[in-house]
């Protein structure tokens, strides 16, 4: 009798056959080589702004006019601070002024994203302990200071520096936007399939860890999550923030947030994916 653990001869045989498609269909479309599937993912790639943030220090007078992470946000009258349901404030977390060398629609002036640190973790767009203000103008005459509720805890003042890279979609994420790429990659190293993407992706912005940015492709910690936009292509990625750095913000265990924007609707959609 065949060990039930053994591949059967049919499974075998449907594999090999499922393989040799595969490889025709690839060498009908000239993909053979690594060299190949480099060229073939060039049009993917976007720009994207690597967030790096400084170690914590005092705020500046002007703190609430700048970039930064955690002290207190730009805010201007009649300005409600964001909570949950249940009447609980959310954290302020980081905010970023838009300009002309980041990767942020250009309607938006202005990006705030408040969580609860604190409180039960918020997974999904439904959850209610998550929240993006975008400002599509600014009035400065109207801007007050910020007063957030006593007994919330902020988060310590960091400024952020900004630095350009170029973003591919993440292994996860490949076949979503290009499935050839993905099989060619496959066919590459049988034993490894992401193996042979992965060189390209890391060659390209010199970065193999998770990483704060604005704009380009999501890096998923678990699986691909990207949701659709009205149009039905997937939905531009507006930041990904990840955990441990100075800032001192953990989401779970080591885990990553993911905020998409589509700008012809304004809708936004929310995940946070862990370890």
């Amino acid at each position: 009798m065949q060990d039930s653990d053994e591949p059967s001869a049919d499974f075998e045989a449907d594999a090999a056959d499922t393989d040799q498609a595969l490889r025709a269909t690839l060498d009908a479309l000239g993909l053979h080589t690594l060299a190949d599937l480099k060229t073939r993912v060039q049009p993917l790639v976007r720009q994207a702004t690597r967030l790096r943030v400084a170690a914590p220090k005092p705020p500046p007078e002007d703190a609430e006019l700048k970039s930064h992470f955690g002290g207190l946000p730009y805010c201007e009258a009649d300005e409600i601070w964001p909570q949950r349901s249940n009447g609980t404030p959310l954290h302020f977390v980081f905010q970023i002024f838009n300009r002309s060398d980041l990767e942020i629609p250009d309607s938006i002036r202005l990006i705030q994203f408040y969580y609860d640190l604190q409180g039960e973790l918020s997974f999904d767009t439904d959850d209610d302990g998550w929240h993006v203000r975008i400002y599509k103008t600014l009035s400065v005459a109207n801007q007050v200071k910020a007063a957030p509720p006593e007994a919330l805890d902020t988060v310590p003042y960091c400024d952020i520096q900004f630095e350009t890279i170029e973003s591919l979609p993440d292994w996860e994420g490949l076949p979503l936007f290009d499935s050839a790429a993905a099989d060619l990659s496959c066919v590459l190293d049988t034993n490894a399939p992401w193996e042979s993407y992965q060189q390209i992706v890391q060659a390209q912005n010199n970065e193999s860890d998770f990483t704060s940015q604005l704009g380009g492709y999501p890096q998923w910690i678990q699986s691909e999550s990207t949701p659709e936009a009205e149009n039905g292509q997937p939905m531009r990625l507006l930041f990904q923030i990840d955990s441990g750095h100075s800032a001192e913000v953990m989401w779970g265990d080591l885990g990553l947030v993911y905020v998409f924007y589509d700008e012809t609707s304004d809708r936004m959609e929310f995940t946070l994916q862990s370890c």
